[in-house]
C-alpha cells in the first residue's frame, strides 16, 4: 500500500483567522449590546422624566385641592354667619309684626280722629288769609279805622283755630307708636303743632300819635364868659302809634333862682317839625350866660322844653320835659 507523502496543514493561519473572526463577532455582538444598552439607558430617563412629570402635576392638583377645601371651609363660615343673622332677623320681623297686629288698629282709630280734626282746622283757617291781607292793606294806607274793624272780625276765627290748632297737636301727640322695621326707621308720630297761648293779635294804632322827647338828663356846662356856662343840646321826637305828627309850637324856658329866662325874646316860637310814623326827628337849642348876664340866676336851674302839635289823623297833642343845667365847677 502506497501513501502520499506527509502534508503539514497550516494551523496558526487558520486560529489566526478563527480569532480575527470571532473578535470582529463579538465586537459586533459587543456593539449591538452598547446600542441596545443606550437605546434601554434613553428609554428609561424618559421614563423618569414622564414620572416626574406626573408628580409634579399631582402635587399641583393636590395643592389647589386643599386651597378649594379651605375656600369651602371659609364659604361654609360665612354661610352659618348669614344663616344666624337671617334667623335673628326673622325673629325680630316675627315680633315687629306681632307688634304691629296689636297696634296698627288702634293708630289707625286714632288717626281718622286726628283726621277729622285736621279737616275741620283747614275749614276754619280758610279765610284767615284773606283777613289779614285787608288788615296789611288798610295799614299801608293808613286807614286805622277799616284796620280795628278787621281786626274785630279776625280775632273771632283766629280764636277758634287757636282751640282747634291745641287740639290738633294734642291728638297727634298722642298717637300710638307704631313700631316699623326697616328701611323705613318710623318710630311713631312725628308731627307737632306750636299752638298759641292766647289768640293772635296785632297791635295797630289806637287813638292819636305818641309822642315822646328825649334829652339828657342833665346839660352839660361849658365855661363861657364870667364865670357863666354855654348849654348846648338836643331834644329828640319820637313817634310810636304808626301815626306821622307835625309839631307845630315848641317853648323853651329855663329856669333858676325864682325867675327864667328865654332866648329872642319869646319863649314859645312857631315851627313845622315833621315826624313820620314809628320814625324821629331833632330840635336843638344852645344858652350862653355868664355872671354878668341877665339870666345868671338860672346857671345850675333847668330847661323846660314843651311841645305841642297835630298827627295825621288830625288829632292834637302836647307834652313837656325838664333838663338839668350842671353848675359850673
Amino acid at each position: 500500500m502506497n501513501s502520499a507523502p506527509g502534508r503539514r496543514i497550516p494551523w496558526l493561519p487558520i486560529v489566526g483567522g478563527a480569532a480575527v473572526l470571532i473578535g470582529l463577532a463579538a465586537m459586533v455582538f459587543g456593539g449591538m449590546l452598547a446600542l441596545g444598552a443606550r437605546s434601554d439607558r434613553d428609554d428609561a430617563e424618559a421614563a423618569v422624566a414622564q414620572q416626574q412629570g406626573a408628580v409634579a402635576v399631582a402635587e399641583q392638583e393636590l395643592a389647589a385641592a386643599e386651597s378649594d377645601l379651605e375656600a369651602t371651609k371659609q364659604d361654609g363660615a360665612a354661610a352659618a354667619t348669614e344663616l344666624s343673622d337671617s334667623e335673628a332677623q326673622r325673629a325680630d320681623t316675627k315680633a315687629t309684626l306681632d307688634n304691629l297686629r296689636m297696634e296698627v288698629p288702634a293708630f289707625v282709630g286714632a288717626a281718622a280722629d286726628a283726621a277729622a280734626s285736621a279737616a275741620d282746622l283747614h275749614a276754619a283757617t280758610s279765610g284767615l288769609p284773606a283777613l289779614q291781607r285787608a288788615q296789611i292793606e288798610a295799614l299801608i294806607a293808613l286807614d286805622y279805622a277799616t284796620f280795628n274793624s278787621l281786626r274785630l272780625q279776625y280775632m273771632e276765627p283766629i280764636t277758634l283755630v287757636a282751640g282747634q290748632l291745641e287740639q290738633f297737636s294734642s291728638q297727634m301727640g298722642s298717637l300710638p307708636q307704631v313700631p316699623i322695621s326697616n328701611p323705613y326707621q318710623y318710630d311713631g308720630p312725628m308731627v307737632g303743632a306750636s299752638v298759641p297761648t292766647e289768640p293772635v293779635a296785632l297791635d295797630p294804632p289806637t287813638g292819636g300819635a305818641v309822642i315822646t322827647v328825649e334829652l339828657p338828663d342833665q346839660l352839660a356846662c361849658v365855661s363861657w364868659g364870667n364865670a357863666g356856662c354855654r348849654y348846648s343840646w338836643t331834644a329828640r321826637f319820637v313817634e310810636s302809634n304808626w301815626l306821622g305828627v307835625t309839631i307845630t309850637r315848641i317853648g323853651i324856658r329855663y329856669r333858676g333862682g325864682g325867675g327864667y329866662c328865654t332866648v329872642g325874646g319869646s319863649e314859645w316860637v312857631d315851627v313845622s317839625v315833621n315826624v313820620d310814623a314809628n320814625g324821629d326827628a331833632t330840635w336843638p337849642g344852645q344858652l350862653s350866660v355868664d355872671r354878668d348876664g341877665e339870666c345868671r340866676p338860672v346857671i345850675g336851674g333847668d330847661l323846660l322844653f314843651r311841645w305841642e302839635g297835630t298827627d295825621a289823623d288830625g288829632n292834637d297833642f302836647s307834652g313837656r320835659i325838664t333838663a338839668d343845667l350842671e353848675r359850673p365847677d
